[in-house]
């Protein structure tokens, strides 16, 4: 389970534009197959679609490494110390290992999720 990146969002947003058809098998299939991308994240609509941010955090899609640390890191609240201190030590890094980038990507799902809830 991680956030969704720049293009699977893009493909949601393609299938989502097949809600539209003349066909009502087709506005079905298109629903259940953006639905089953959703879910497969472990994401629900409303984080994807009604998510509410602060406006000290405003919410983007992650596609690199800097742009999902520079996210973790402008949320040190929501973090516990041994995981402030994980994100620290990737900074100026520009590439992780597999497990290091698993790490990354479930601070990156805590951290906003916890700004979708309204926290600071």
């Amino acid at each position: 389970m991680r956030p969704l990146l720049k293009k699977e969002l893009e493909r949601v947003a393609a299938i989502c534009g097949m809600f539209g058809s003349d066909h009502v098998g087709e506005r079905a299939s298109a629903a259940q197959k953006a639905d089953e991308l959703i879910r497969k994240q472990g994401l629900t609509w409303e984080q994807v679609i009604l998510a509410r941010w602060t406006a000290k955090q405003t919410f983007r899609w992650a596609d690199t490494l800097e742009e999902k640390l520079g996210t973790v890191l402008a949320s040190p609240d929501s973090l516990t110390e041994w995981e402030r201190s994980f994100a620290v030590s990737l900074n100026g890094r520009h590439r992780i290992s597999p497990k290091q980038e698993i790490i990354l990507d479930r601070l990156f799902r805590k951290v906003t999720a916890y700004a979708a809830k309204g926290r600071t």
